[in-house]
């Protein structure tokens, strides 16, 4: 297990400290009861979840819980939101930095990470919203 001691500190200056096998922060808040994935993609919010537990049965049961719902209810995961979160690792891997995935693409980090969001700073193009008749 790829296990990390976090410093985690949402933007209202809280600051959190805990042992995860597994670390996520989304682009606005997944939904409910389907697989993980935003609903809305202007929320403007980060979405924060942790698994509390390195035990392999409880990372099963939890994968078991992304598949078939009911996942943010599950006890074993942190839920939380934030505009700003700043990832402090307070045990390092000697030289290999913190092994992290965005958007598929999987990148080493030395140090802190923060992650903001900017709230509708993309433009997106698309064709307009056809009315019902």
């Amino acid at each position: 297990l790829g296990l990390e001691v976090l410093g985690f500190a949402p933007v209202d200056g809280d600051t959190r400290l805990l042992s995860t096998s597994a670390l996520i922060v989304s682009n606005n808040i997944y939904g409910d009861d389907h697989l993980p994935y935003a609903d809305r993609s202007d929320g403007g919010i980060l979405g924060i979840y942790a698994a509390t537990s390195t035990s392999w049965s409880d990372l099963a049961e939890i994968g078991a819980a992304l598949v078939f719902g009911g996942w943010k209810n599950h006890p074993k995961i942190i839920v939380e939101t934030a505009r700003r979160v700043r990832i402090k690792p307070l045990q390092r891997p000697r030289g290999r930095g913190l092994l992290a995935s965005i958007d598929g693409e999987t990148k080493r980090f030395h140090g802190d990470i923060e992650i903001t969001i900017h709230p509708r700073s993309l433009k997106v193009l698309a064709p307009p919203r056809s009315v019902a008749a």
